[in-house]
């Protein structure tokens, strides 16, 4: 028989604090249906570890979710947004129990620290059109012959990664499409070394640097003709304009 998320009822208050957290931990098997976080609930982590398992996390407009110092580990859907208050926490999105598994992260988030990864082979797909703003650091990596798929939910449109100045990166085992980094560059260099794809409209993912092409000996030449030039015509300004 499937399990229903665990909803809090509006006007639940879930404090940081011993009892609360051995809750979520003896709880933990519940968890495997995810947690609904309704209107005026809240919850916070403090610096507890809470595992979903399968399961999704959901906040509801007017419900908020306090990161503080903890760790949230999901296999599920994250719908977050707003009501999402990141602390110095970590959220980590991995494996579960679907096959093919496919993880959504819905409306425009901001994390601390953000974590997705696979050994079996996942897809992450982000909203078209929304922006996850990462503050610290972002880890993104799959295995070899299991790539973590990083899609938007619109092909052709693309979702936004802007990750911090300052902030730290991992990029590995990637295929990447419809997703454009738009603070740091991600991944920066050929998808290649990053053992990576590049599946398209990828702004700001694996960015190299433009060389100049080396010059010729006839173009050498032509450039010290034309400095030349230039050389003798400012001499003969200055030259005529010292003249009375």
């Amino acid at each position: 028989m499937p399990q229903s998320p665990i909803t809090l009822p509006a006007m639940a208050r879930r404090p940081a604090s011993l009892a609360g957290m051995l809750f979520v931990l003896l709880s933990s098997s519940l968890f495997a249906a995810g947690i609904s976080i309704g209107s005026g609930s809240s919850m916070s982590l403090g610096s507890g570890t809470v595992d979903l398992g399968c399961g999704n996390l959901a906040i509801a407009s007017g419900g908020t979710l306090s990161g503080d110092q903890g760790t949230l580990r999901l296999a599920g859907n994250w719908s977050g947004g707003s009501g999402f208050s990141p602390g110095t926490s970590h959220v980590s999105i991995v494996d579960g129990c679907a096959t093919p598994e496919t993880s959504m992260v819905s409306g425009n988030n901001t994390f601390f620290n953000l974590s997705a990864q696979t050994n079996d082979g996942k897809t992450l797909v982000f909203d078209a059109g929304s922006v996850q703003t990462i503050q610290n650091s972002v880890s993104l990596s799959g295995s070899n012959g299991n790539l973590l798929t990083i899609r938007s939910t619109s092909p052709g449109s693309a979702a936004d990664l802007d990750l911090a100045p300052g902030g730290t990166q991992v990029v590995d085992y990637v295929d990447v499409a419809d997703n454009h980094a738009t603070g740091q560059p991600l991944a920066p260099g050929p998808p290649i070394a990053y053992h990576s794809i590049d599946s398209g409209n990828t702004t700001g993912w694996f960015i190299t640097a433009t060389s100049i092409p080396a010059l010729g000996s006839l173009g050498f030449a032509i450039l010290l003709a034309l400095l030349g030039f230039l050389g003798l015509r400012a001499l003969r300004r200055r030259s005529e304009s010292a003249s009375p």
